[in-house]
């Protein structure tokens, strides 16, 4: 009987780990998500307050992360790492945004589809 008792207790225990496994596993996805909603509709309005942007879509925002990949591309000529590229393609625009002085570095025409822009950066 103490048996029983002792492997239903441990039973007990390993379901109540599983949950609390699952539950952060689930909050942090969560939070991972809406961190990435609330900086990509940050980096939007200020974008927004130094430019006018297109309204009719939401843009593919990326980050600068590897400069070598870029070299000898005159749109990222002045960037830096942790700069954001805003692509706008239906638009047929890309805009290179510095976070850290606020300033719209530069604005050019774009022609790629939305998956050769995501694969690109």
């Amino acid at each position: 009987m103490r048996i029983a008792f002792m492997r239903m207790k441990r039973n007990i225990i390993i379901l109540i780990l599983i949950l609390a496994a699952i539950a952060g596993v689930f909050f942090y996805v969560w939070h991972s998500y809406n961190t990435a909603r609330n900086d990509s509709s940050g980096i939007l309005s200020e974008v927004g307050k130094l430019i006018i942007l297109p309204q009719d879509e939401t843009p593919i925002i990326a980050t600068v992360t590897d400069l070598s990949k870029l070299q000898g591309q005159a749109f990222f000529a002045q960037a830096k790492v942790g700069d954001k590229v805003l692509i706008y393609a239906k638009a047929g625009k890309a805009i290179l945004y510095d976070p850290v002085i606020n300033k719209v570095i530069g604005v050019a025409p774009f022609n790629m589809s939305t998956n050769q822009a995501e694969k690109t950066l």
